[in-house]
């Protein structure tokens, strides 16, 4: 593969808000536009991803219940196909975090009782010193994508992420072989 570098590192800070109605799960994607040039088969060459989840709250319960909930944040090279959450099992996916809440309650008199654990899976906030890149994206932008399951009803919920790398120019044959990669991966 043939790329050269054409610019300095350059760090991607994006916010992606998700205000849930009550009562069901929730999505949200947000496109990041690169400012790629296709007619000089510039490309962005990803080095490391940072997820983070803002003042995150417990799942809403209202009755005696125990199971999980979830949220999750996927950085993506392009749209989902029917909006499914993506993750990193996807070729479409470059990053992805993970939110899991273990939540036992028992409410009513004479006790009320919450017990939760966290447990949070991410991308690496930096890669191994011997990997040149996370990923390519050829197209002119990307998705971060935020989902949750329903138990987060009627809350608003909030990740940031930022993106570092470079923009590099790719030979004709490279340039096309990643264009037609990204597109079928959808």
């Amino acid at each position: 593969m043939s790329l050269k570098k054409t610019s300095q590192p350059v760090q991607i800070a994006a916010s992606v808000p998700l205000t849930i109605a009550p009562g069901v799960a929730g999505q949200n994607t947000r496109t990041i536009d690169l400012q790629l040039s296709p007619l000089d088969n510039e490309v962005f060459v990803v080095t490391a991803v940072k997820i983070d989840f803002e003042d995150l709250p417990l799942p809403l319960v209202t009755s005696s219940y125990t199971g999980t909930s979830w949220i999750q944040a996927s950085i993506l090279k392009n749209a989902p196909q029917g909006g499914a959450v993506q993750s990193i099992g996807n070729s479409n996916c470059i990053a992805s975090s993970r939110v899991v809440v273990f939540q036992s309650v028992l409410q009513g008199p004479p006790v009320e009782f919450n017990q939760y654990e966290i447990l949070e899976n991410g991308p690496m906030d930096s890669p191994p010193s011997d990997q040149d890149y996370l990923d390519i994206i050829a197209t002119d932008n990307f998705v971060v994508q935020f989902a949750n399951s329903e138990r987060w009803s009627g809350q608003t919920l909030n990740m940031v992420c930022r993106v570092y790398g470079y923009r590099a120019k790719a030979d004709a044959a490279t340039y096309a072989a990643l264009v037609q990669s990204e597109v079928l991966s959808a």
